[in-house]
This record gives structure tokens, C-alpha cells and sequence, in this order.
């Protein structure tokens, strides 16, 4: 039987960036004894959506793999976007101990879940790159 540790780290909205990477927003369903009861919706009585395609990280740590709910009205996602993240952000990390394939061995799975309440476009990273300098380059003759 496996062992599953989760625990939920309350995030400040301010250290969390969000960039797109082209994907969409479904709108989450409830779900009862197998029955489909309607939309999924926050404390705050918005409709739940989970992003695809979007990369996050925290105080400048990625968060790989992790997957996002909002209750920011977005239909897509698009690539390039960075978005701004305000109001209510959790962190959810689970982790799950396995038994091995072959000789038994352990294994362990962990998934990133965040809950954003608010999702707001800032810019892009075009913008971002037009405002830099280019890194210096040296000519493929010079090289050695």
C-alpha cells in the first residue's frame, strides 16, 4: 500500500511569476459519488480553471511539472505571456512512496499542484528581450 505525505506551503502572490507557453484554461467540474454536479468553484464562488501549458516559479525557483487552478477568467493561454499572480496563492506538494517494479526497489512520485487566485497579464517575453542587450558574439572565423 503506498504512504502519501501532502502539505500545502501558503505562498506571497508577490514572489510567484507565470509564464505561457501556449495552452488552455478548462473550467474544472465537481464531481459526487460519480455524478457530475456543475462547475468547481473557489471560496470566493469563482469558477475553478486549470491552466495547460505554462511554466511557474517561486522567489525565482521553477516549480517543475507544476500543474496551476485560477480563478482568473482566461480561454487560453498564450505563449510568451508573463502573467502577474495576485491575491489567495497556495502551493500544494504531494509526495508518494511506492513499491518498485523488478526487484522491489522504491520509488517515489511527487506532483506541485497551485491554487492562483488571480492571474493578471504583465508583458511578454518579447518585450522583456527587446529591452536587453545582445550578448556578445564572435564570428565563426574568429572562433577556435
Amino acid at each position: 500500500m503506498a504512504e502519501m505525505t501532502r502539505f500545502k506551503v501558503p505562498t506571497v502572490a508577490d514572489s510567484v511569476t507565470v509564464i505561457g507557453l501556449g495552452g488552455t484554461a478548462k473550467i474544472r467540474q465537481a464531481y459526487e459519488d460519480g455524478r457530475r454536479l456543475g462547475d468547481m468553484t473557489a471560496d470566493n464562488g469563482k469558477v475553478i480553471r486549470r491552466l495547460s501549458g505554462v511554466a511557474m516559479s517561486v522567489a525565482g525557483v521553477a516549480v517543475d511539472g507544476v500543474t496551476i487552478d485560477t480563478t482568473s477568467v482566461l480561454e487560453e493561454v498564450p505563449a510568451g505571456v508573463i502573467f502577474k499572480a495576485s491575491g489567495e496563492v497556495e502551493l500544494t506538494i504531494r509526495a508518494e512512496g511506492r513499491a518498485g517494479f523488478g526487484n522491489g526497489g522504491p520509488r517515489g512520485v511527487l506532483q506541485a499542484t497551485a491554487y492562483i487566485e488571480e492571474l493578471t497579464p504583465v508583458g511578454t517575453l518579447s518585450d522583456v528581450l527587446a529591452t536587453t542587450k545582445a550578448a556578445p558574439t564572435t564570428s565563426k572565423a574568429g572562433a577556435q
